[in-house]
């Protein structure tokens, strides 16, 4: 059961397959993205995961075998503060923030956190709102 004040997290490794996947399907071929050299001419360390990549994760926050799995209804105010390059490690955690009823589902405002565990830096935030 969800409650203001319920948290969820996940630890995720961004492999070089998922960018590359990633990019296939979203045809985001970005140079920053799929080749070193590139990413750092624009002055990043290494290839750098695509910020939607990341928000897609956020849907691995809900257990699949919950019988309250979320329709996802709106992201507010994300903001992507530092880089993931591909092959960190990053947490993402959610709390909820706020509940209220919308045509007879529970709508669930979700604060959530993208931590790139490697740097120490917070990745993206923003407020995730649900129905369940």
């Amino acid at each position: 059961m969800i409650r203001c004040g319920t948290k969820f997290r996940r630890e995720v490794l961004v492999t070089e397959k998922m960018v590359e996947e990633f990019a296939d399907l979203t045809g985001d071929s970005n140079p920053i993205h799929l080749d070193a050299e590139a990413a750092q001419k624009r002055g990043f360390k290494e290839r750098v995961v695509q910020g939607m990549l990341l928000l897609a994760l956020i849907g691995s926050l809900f257990p699949e075998d919950s019988k309250d799995l979320p329709i996802f209804r709106e992201l507010k105010g994300f903001k992507f503060g530092s880089p993931v390059y591909v092959g960190q490690m990053v947490e993402i955690t959610g709390e909820v923030v706020g509940l209220s009823e919308l045509r007879g589902m529970k709508r669930a405002e979700i604060r959530v956190t993208i931590f790139n565990r490697d740097e120490s830096k917070t990745a993206a935030r923003g407020i995730l709102t649900i129905l369940i």
